[in-house]
């Protein structure tokens, strides 16, 4: 087992003042078989009071409101959190084959990951990808996950700016470009 002690800070500077300003975030790391959080401090500058519940994935979500009138604020969660050792998972060792055999339940209790919207629709270009990775993996779950992972390493390039909170999968004419090039882009 591994302690550990995180910072994490978000800061932001506004053009101009800003005033009743609502926040929510999600810092406080999980307390699960994987790991345990020994404690958790959040701290707003300018000071605020907020709440904080558990959304529908246990995840802490902790919510804050700044009044006043400011023109920057910045947000510090510290946390000592101690990792277990990892525990084997159920997918490991299954077959691709078995797990498709699972598709129908699978998809069920898993509805909100899988279905598409309107930023991530289900285009046929993803196929390509999908089948790659099949195709380089052993057949197995994890296997599929460690070649896709690989396959989206090498394809996908991090470039600082190129999209915004509400981008969404490129448009078809975008899309058409996008063949050309040897690299996909992501921010």
């Amino acid at each position: 087992m591994n302690r550990y002690h995180l910072l994490h800070a978000t800061e932001f500077r506004y053009d101009g003042p800003v005033s009743e300003s609502y926040n929510e975030v999600r810092l406080r790391p999980i307390h699960d078989e994987t790991q345990s959080c020994l404690s958790f401090r959040l701290v707003t500058n300018p000071a605020s009071r907020g709440t904080s519940y558990r959304d529908i994935f246990g995840n802490w979500v902790h919510q804050f409101n700044i009044l006043p009138e400011h023109r920057h604020l910045k947000i510090e969660a510290e946390s000592v959190v101690l990792a277990h050792d990892a525990p084997v998972l159920a997918f490991d060792d299954m077959k691709l084959s078995e797990l498709d055999g699972r598709r129908e339940d699978l998809g069920e209790e898993y509805l909100d990951f899988i279905v598409p919207t309107a930023y991530v629709p289900h285009l046929a270009q993803l196929d390509e990808l999908i089948e790659t990775s099949s195709r380089n993996s052993d057949g197995t779950v994890s296997g599929f996950v460690q070649a896709a992972s690989a396959l989206i390493h090498e394809r996908f390039q991090y470039v600082k700016g190129a999209t915004h909170v509400n981008s969404s999968i490129p448009s078809p004419s975008e899309r058409e470009f996008a063949r050309t090039l040897p690299t996909y882009y992501l921010a």
